[in-house]
C-alpha cells in the first residue's frame, strides 16, 4: 500500500516574473535511505506546483521498499505533466537518484528542463559573501525562510526505519513534515535568488505568511 498526501497552501508569493511559465513548473525534493542509489532507495517524493489561489504540496510515500517501483511510477506520471522541474542540488542528487532507482525497477524518470537553485545560491554567496555555506538549511535561514521543524536528513532515515519496523504513524509523519517544509519553501527561494524577481540592488527579505487550507491523505493499493 502506498500513501500520498496533498496539501494546498494559500497566501504564497507568485513567481510573477515567470508569467504563465510558473504553471509549467514542478518543484521537487526527495527523501532517501542513503546518499547512493546503489546502497539505498527512495522513501518519499515531494512535489509542489501552482494551482489557482495557491500551491499544492503533493507527497508520494514509499510505504515499504517493495513498493518503491510503483510509487516512483506514480510520481513520474505527475512530474511528466510539467515542462520544467526545479530543485535544490537536484542535478547532482535528486534526479540522478530517481533515474537510477527507476531504472532498477525497469521504469524511467521523465527528463524535463531543469532549474537547479544551488548554482544560484553559490553565485549569491560569492556576490554577497553570505550565507556561511550553501547547505539548503543555511540558505533558507539566510533568507529568513524558516522551516517548521529542525530535523535532519539522518533523522529521516531513522524515522523511516522506525516506520518499517513498528509502523509508527508518528515516525511517518516526521518524514512527511520534514519533506513538506523543504519542498514548499523552494518556490520562495527561487523567487528570492532570481535577480529577475526584484529591482537591481534591492535586498531579499521577509518571511511570507502562509495558510494551509486543505490537507488530504489518500491510501492507495
Amino acid at each position: 500500500m502506498s500513501l500520498w498526501a496533498r496539501s494546498i497552501y494559500t497566501e504564497v508569493p507568485s513567481l510573477h516574473f515567470l508569467g504563465s511559465d510558473e504553471r509549467k513548473m514542478v518543484f521537487l525534493d526527495i527523501e532517501t535511505t542513503s546518499l547512493s542509489p546503489r546502497a539505498g532507495g527512495v522513501t518519499l517524493v515531494g512535489l509542489t506546483y501552482a494551482v489557482p489561489g495557491g500551491r499544492v504540496v503533493e507527497q508520494h510515500f514509499v510505504d515499504h521498499p517493495r513498493d518503491e517501483g510503483r510509487v516512483l511510477r506514480e510520481a513520474a506520471r505527475r512530474v511528466a505533466q510539467f515542462s520544467t522541474v526545479v530543485t535544490y542540488h537536484g542535478l547532482g542528487f535528486d534526479v540522478p537518484f530517481l533515474q537510477a532507482r527507476a531504472e532498477r525497477h525497469g521504469s524511467y524518470w521523465p527528463e524535463l528542463q531543469h532549474w537547479d537553485l544551488l548554482p544560484d545560491a553559490r553565485r549569491w554567496r560569492r556576490t554577497h559573501r553570505a550565507p556561511e555555506n550553501c547547505r539548503l538549511q543555511t540558505v533558507l535561514e539566510h533568507f529568513a525562510l524558516g522551516r517548521e521543524d529542525d530535523t535532519t536528513g539522518a533523522d529521516m532515515v531513522t524515522a523511516y526505519q522506525r516506520w518499517l519496523s513498528k509502523h509508527c504513524v508518528e515516525s511517518r509523519q516526521i518524514v512527511l513534515e520534514h519533506n513538506a517544509d523543504d519542498v514548499r519553501l523552494l518556490p520562495e527561494l527561487a523567487h528570492l535568488l532570481s535577480e529577475r524577481s526584484r529591482p537591481r540592488g534591492q535586498a531579499p527579505g521577509g518571511r511570507v505568511r502562509r495558510g494551509r487550507s486543505q490537507v488530504q491523505l489518500v491510501l492507495g493499493n
